[in-house]
């Protein structure tokens, strides 16, 4: 195997780490995003409307983050099945 195919190789295998990496964090904040939203509407209907509201934009933020960190998964994904290798970007892909 030559050195550029085990540096794909590596590069690879580091970026289906990142992936596995990031969806564990993603979820992570979305369970938390969704507990927050559970509380939010508890406290709401125990008539504990300004704690509700602070629960509910812990929820809000929790969950748009979990949204932004699916989307860089996805941008990963989608640059792991391009035919584009990163030594195309200095020159060493193609014809060596």
């Amino acid at each position: 195997m030559s050195a550029l195919a085990r540096a794909d190789a590596i590069e690879k295998e580091a970026r289906v780490d990142r992936i596995r990496f990031l969806e564990k964090v993603r979820d992570s904040y979305f369970l938390i995003g969704d507990e927050y939203y559970r509380l939010a509407i508890e406290l709401e209907d125990s008539g504990d409307v300004k704690k509700a509201k602070e629960y509910s934009v812990k929820a809000e933020f929790y969950l748009t983050f979990s949204l932004s960190i699916k989307r860089d998964v996805e941008e990963l994904r989608a640059q792991m099945n391009s035919p584009h290798t990163p030594h195309d970007d200095i020159g060493l892909g193609g014809d060596i």
